[in-house]
């Protein structure tokens, strides 16, 4: 649903910023409104598995892709 909508809309970086740090820090905590100590950088989380990653997706990097039949 949340590609779906990423889609359809051009997001706000700031929105987008605020919704992966929620996610780190539910990955990192448990709990997206407790921070914890990052111990890897985002990018290297939306990396393949085979490459130490998460195999994650970058919402700033899926929104600039989707908004490209925008324009």
């Amino acid at each position: 649903m949340l590609i779906y909508n990423i889609s359809l809309y051009s997001w706000h970086v700031s929105l987008i910023k605020e919704m992966e740090r929620n996610i780190i820090n539910f990955i990192l905590s448990g709990d997206k409104d407790k921070r914890n100590m990052v111990t890897m950088a985002w990018k290297k989380l939306c990396r393949p598995l085979a490459q130490g990653g998460l195999n994650l997706r970058s919402l700033q990097i899926l929104n600039n892709a989707t908004n490209l039949h925008l324009f």
